[in-house]
């Protein structure tokens, strides 16, 4: 009959031959090899003969202490044995090095097994099975052992946003409150907050807080605060901290809100057109109404008026001045700086009313709804009217497909030049729409782009 213990390796206890048919009764003593107590404790009896027939648990078994164990944290070391540690259930357990000496320092070895030990105290006399060199034998000795004094845990730095914190929807102007909670933030450290576009990269705020979990903010806080310029749905807060003078990091501990939430202008004016001034980039809209500096970062007033609303809205068939605003996305040259300032805006005429190249696409509505019955264009808004019947897009339209009616109706659903051929021009438009849906805007039109805009037409 044998013993064994499975875990935490395997260790024969003992074997013993008995001529009994059905029964043995043993007692298991602190000084046999595998002493210590757990779960994994199997029998396995062998019949010895020409055949050795055996057979063992089905199933493992435990052996605990008939006295509770002490789990306290502590050591044993004794001259010409292996050092000793006490493990989580209160067993001792012999250093698997097989080497370790009593001349080991013992703050040094208590720290081997309990990290957060501070200091060392002689604790009590304690009988200990000890092995010796290369944890060979077995041995039973009295010692009087050493507690390791354990200091507190170390603490986790934490922090968490509240608010916003994905869902909500802000208007322009609106005062926020942005919230977030911490655990165990140095003293020296300072809170940034920053408002994310995740659309384009953009940050807004950036700015360091010394409020402890709260700080109210106007959108915008100002031109200068405001570099995301751009309204949507994929917005986030991002909190983090650094010590002070630490610019921003994203490898600082730092959170972001659990989903985007959506910030609008619901004043803005979509109509397609443009703004110049002498000395700085020009000016377009685009399908939400934000004016948008145009990326060459080098368009001067000396450009063609015509040419250069067709660049944007190329259906564009006259220019005519349309009002005085107030622009706050004005850049120098190579888009540097950021400047306000007040001019006359230009207004690119469609051709029969046609919505600019990056229509909202809340306008499809009415381009295929009332107003539509056999006419090119719509009676009552002059917009182009799309078919009647509800368009088919049974593969993905990207760059480089060939030349098809589906691509013709798309082109016509977003308001662009409908000549079936998927151009960048049209995949720029399939972008645009695609970013205000909260989609990959990466221009090919797949199944989710045409499920949601199939969706919208149906409205």
């Amino acid at each position: 009959m044998t013993l064994i213990h499975n875990a935490p390796a395997l260790c024969v206890n003992y074997t013993l031959k008995t001529k009994n048919t059905g029964s043995v009764n043993y007692q298991l003593s602190s000084g046999d090899q595998c002493a210590g107590y757990g779960k994994n404790y199997k029998i396995s009896i062998t019949a010895v003969n020409d055949r050795n027939i055996y057979d063992h648990s089905n199933d493992t078994f435990t052996i605990q202490a008939v006295v509770p164990l002490d789990p306290t944290p502590r050591i044993a070391m004794r001259w010409g044995m292996v050092n000793q540690y006490v493990d989580a259930r209160g067993n001792w357990i012999s250093d698997p090095d097989g080497i370790s000496g009593s001349n080991i320092d013992k703050l040094t070895y208590c720290k081997k097994w309990y990290p957060n030990t501070v200091k060392v105290e002689s604790y009590k006399r304690e009988m200990i099975v000890w092995k010796e060199a290369g944890n060979r034998g077995t041995y039973s000795f009295e010692v009087l052992t050493d507690k390791c004094i354990q200091g507190e845990p170390p603490l986790i730095p934490m922090v968490k946003v509240l608010s916003p914190n994905g869902g909500e929807v802000y208007e322009e102007g609106q005062k926020i409150t942005v919230k977030w909670e911490t655990k165990n933030i140095p003293i020296t450290s300072r809170t940034a907050i920053v408002l994310h576009d995740k659309s384009n990269g953009n940050k807004g705020w950036n700015v360091y807080s010394t409020n402890d979990g709260e700080e109210v903010f106007t959108l915008p806080v100002s031109i200068y605060d405001w570099n995301i310029l751009n309204h949507g749905k994929n917005f986030e807060i991002i909190i983090s901290f650094s010590s002070i003078g630490t610019p921003y990091r994203e490898d600082q501990l730092v959170d972001y809100s659990d989903s985007t939430f959506t910030i609008q202008n619901s004043k803005l004016d979509p109509t397609s057109r443009i703004a110049y001034k002498y000395g700085l980039v020009n000016q377009h809209v685009d399908s939400q109404g934000n004016w948008q500096t145009d990326p060459d970062g080098s368009s001067g007033a000396d450009i063609d008026k015509l040419t250069y609303c067709k660049k944007w809205y190329p259906n564009t068939v006259k220019v005519e001045q349309y009002k005085t605003e107030t622009i706050n996305t004005w850049r120098a040259g190579g888009n540097y700086g950021l400047y306000s300032y007040t001019v006359m805006t230009d207004k690119c005429v469609q051709e029969g009313g046609v919505p600019p190249g990056k229509t909202d696409p809340s306008t499809l509505v009415s381009l295929i709804t009332n107003g539509c019955a056999g006419t090119k264009y719509n009676t009552n808004t002059g917009e182009l009217c799309i078919n009647q019947t509800t368009p088919k897009f049974t593969r993905t339209l990207k760059i480089g497909v060939p030349k098809s009616i589906e691509v013709q109706e798309l082109q016509s659903v977003l308001g662009i030049k409908a000549d079936g051929i998927f151009g960048k021009g049209t995949a720029q438009a399939v972008k645009d729409w695609q970013a205000l849906q909260g989609l990959t805007a990466d221009g090919a039109f797949g199944p989710k782009s045409s499920k949601i805009l199939l969706e919208q037409i149906s409205l």
